[in-house]
Order: structure tokens, then sequence, then C-alpha cells
């Protein structure tokens, strides 16, 4: 029997095809790294995964251009912005344990860390 496609032309398809899939992906189908956490936020985190939840008031330290916008999207999801520092380009607010590591994978968080009373 003869051959209909040839070994070249399979090839060019597989590669075609590769090149299609891997281009038409969105980039935010990958997980986001998580900003820096502290021992408190990581314990809170693992806490939310076994069914416990809780308020935390915690620091999140943002990329100089983005406390704001980030200020903003935290807002609008319902998390209460207690202070907002602009000369240390961080905010202080009070969120859900569940909120966390959402919280940490934004674009724009350095570091999420406990608000400790001093």
């Amino acid at each position: 029997m003869r051959n209909l496609v040839s070994r070249s032309s399979i090839r060019w398809c597989v590669a075609i095809t590769a090149a299609v899939v891997l281009t038409t992906m969105h980039p935010s189908a990958a997980k986001r790294p998580r900003a820096r956490v502290d021992k408190e936020i990581e314990a809170a985190i693992s806490e939310t995964a076994q069914g416990v939840k809780r308020n935390v008031r915690v620091i999140v330290r943002t990329e100089a251009g983005q406390r704001a916008l980030l200020k903003d999207s935290f807002q609008r999801a319902g998390k209460k912005v207690r202070h907002d520092h602009a000369y240390l380009s961080a905010l202080a607010i009070e969120a859900s344990s569940t909120d966390l590591d959402e919280m940490a994978r934004q674009p724009g968080v350095l570091s999420v860390s406990v608000d400790a009373p001093l």
C-alpha cells in the first residue's frame, strides 16, 4: 500500500497545531505566583483550607504605581481599607481569611503581612 500522507506533512501539521494552541492560550490561564506572605498569613490561608474562616487585619505592600488601583479593586471586592499609607505604598486592609491567597496573587502586590497591634 502506498502512503497517502507523508511524514513531512504530518510534522508540519503537528507544528502548526502546536503553534496555534500556544499562541491562543490566555496569559491569565496560568496561576500567578503569590507575593511574599508572613507566617501568620500562611497559617490563616492553611486554616481556610480546613474550613476555618475569620477576619484578618493585614498590610498589603504594593508596587509604587499600583497602590490606588489596588485600593479601588479591593474596595470593589468588599474589603475594608482601613488606612492608605501613600508614603509607604501600602494599604491596611481588613479582609476575610478566605481572600488572603487571592489578594497575594494580585498583580502589583509585593507582600501581605499581619497588621499587628502595637
